[in-house]
């Protein structure tokens, strides 16, 4: 079985997802620098905007929890909002997904 792939990994539910697996491999990503508690994780600090992902090879899943929302009333949100919002929930793992594709272990 290949490693797991948490990007958001540190933080929230992608954090509890990483503690669950936690006797299983997994590369963490987040922005924040992070030191792993579990010998079988290893941790990338990254900003997935930036595109400038490492190498890994034979990934098995890959879970994407980076996540925004404005939690303003909605006439207050500006056009800029919603670009930021989309780029990270929905770009952001659209380009790891097209990074990551080739190393993803076929079962």
């Amino acid at each position: 079985m290949g490693k797991t792939l948490i990007v958001g990994g540190t933080k929230g539910i992608g954090g509890e997802i990483a503690q669950l697996l936690e006797n299983k491999e997994c590369v963490l990503f987040s922005r924040e620098a992070y030191s792993v508690t579990s010998n079988n994780h290893v941790h990338y600090q990254l900003d997935v905007a930036d595109g400038n992902f490492p190498d890994i090879e034979d990934i098995s899943s890959i879970v994407y929890c980076p996540g925004t929302i404005n939690l303003k009333p909605f006439r207050s949100l500006k056009v800029e909002d919603f670009q930021n919002d989309f780029d990270v929930n929905f770009l952001g793992a659209v380009k790891i997904i097209q990074y990551y594709q080739r190393s993803i272990v076929k079962s």
